[in-house]
C-alpha cells in the first residue's frame, strides 16, 4: 500500500497541484503536529510563487518542530527522573 507521500508524490506528477495541496491539508488536520506536511505544502505554495501562504506554512512548520523538541525534551527529562528513581530504589532495597 502506497505512503501518503507516494501518492501525493503522483499527484504532483500528474501537475495536480491542488490536489495535492487538499491532500496535504487533510494530512494536517488528521494531524496538527505533522511538520513535513507544512513543508511540503510551503514548497508547493513558494513555486507556485505564493510566498504569503508559503511563509505561513514554514512558519507553521517551525513551530510544530520546536513543540516536538521541547515535548522530546521534556520526555528524556522525565525518563532521566524515573531512571534515577528506579536506581535509588534498586540502592536502598540491596
Amino acid at each position: 500500500m502506497p505512503s501518503l507521500y507516494e501518492k501525493i508524490a503522483e499527484i504532483l506528477e500528474k501537475g495536480e497541484k491542488d490536489n495535492a495541496i487538499f491532500m496535504y491539508q487533510k494530512a494536517i488536520y488528521a494531524n496538527p503536529k505533522y511538520y513535513k506536511a507544512y513543508y511540503n505544502l510551503a514548497n508547493i505554495y513558494l513555486n507556485e510563487e505564493r510566498y504569503n501562504i508559503a511563509i505561513e506554512n514554514y512558519k507553521e512548520m517551525e513551530e510544530t518542530m520546536r513543540s516536538a523538541i521541547i515535548s522530546a525534551q521534556r520526555t528524556s527529562e522525565e525518563i532521566l527522573r524515573l531512571l534515577h528513581q528506579v536506581r535509588s530504589f534498586r540502592a536502598w532495597c540491596f
